[in-house]
Parts: structure tokens; C-alpha cells; sequence
């Protein structure tokens, strides 16, 4: 305005703001916040198994070196029991031999039932099963 109080020019030309509410704005606004946060989380659940997974690793690769030693050894129990078996007509010493190989082989199982289970964080389970439950949400909306 000029000192007289009329308008100026440039501020009688220049339009009105216009109001931009939309009744729908809040529900996109809305769901789009639950699209996000359900993608940080699952962000947050797949690092997670990530991290689980390369511990898994490791521990399957520390446990594969120790299944070796452990078949190695019993080997070893088996070669040393069929030479007592040879012995046997000469001696007696086969019970200790066979409750030694029954050891490593007992050592070996365990080793291999860590293993299964192990293997089992490898493939993300609970990633995906979140990931199939968001798929399954989507299909059934759109």
C-alpha cells in the first residue's frame, strides 16, 4: 500500500492463495506412513537376519573344519578297530577301541545336527515370511 492507502500495483494483481484440502489427503498421507514404517522394519528385520546369517556362516565353517578333525579320527578309531579284530585272536583290547570310535562318531552327529541347524538362519526365514504376509496384504487390497 502507498501512503495514501490505496493498493499498490503489483499487490492488487497478485491472486488470492488458494486452499489445497482434499478430504482424501489424510488416508493417502496415512497409509503411505504405514507403507514406510512396514518397510523400515522390515529393513530393520532383514539386517538382523543378515547379521544372524554371516554368524551362522562362520559357525558352519568352524564346525565343518572340526567334522573333519572328527572324521579323521574316526577313521582313525575304525582302522585302529579292525586291526584289534585282527588282534583279537591274540588279545583282548577291542572294547576300548569300539567305545573310542563310538565317541568320535557320537561327536560326529552332534556336529552335524549344529550344522542343520545353522543352515536353517542362512535362508532368512522370518524375512521372508514377513515379506510373503506384506505381498499377501497387497494383493488382497488392490
Amino acid at each position: 500500500m502507498d501512503q495514501r492507502g490505496e493498493p499498490r500495483p503489483q499487490e492488487a494483481s497478485r491472486p488470492a492463495p488458494q486452499r489445497d484440502d482434499h478430504p482424501g489427503d489424510g488416508a493417502a498421507s496415512a497409509v503411505l506412513s504405514l507403507a514406510l514404517a512396514t518397510v523400515r522394519e522390515l529393513s530393520h528385520l532383514a539386517g538382523a537376519e543378515l547379521r544372524l546369517a554371516a554368524d551362522s556362516a562362520l559357525r558352519m565353517a568352524l564346525l565343518f573344519i572340526a567334522a573333519l578333525l572328527l572324521a579323521a579320527l574316526a577313521w582313525l578309531a575304525l582302522a585302529g578297530l579292525v586291526a584289534a579284530l585282527a588282534y583279537q585272536y591274540l588279545g583282548s583290547p577291542v572294547p576300548a577301541i569300539a567305545a573310542f570310535l563310538l565317541c568320535q562318531l557320537l561327536a560326529l552327529g552332534a556336529a552335524r545336527s549344529a550344522w542343520c541347524r545353522y543352515r536353517r538362519y542362512l535362508s532368512m526365514p522370518h524375512t521372508r515370511e514377513q515379506l510373503a504376509a506384506l505381498l499377501g496384504m497387497l494383493r488382497q487390497g488392490a
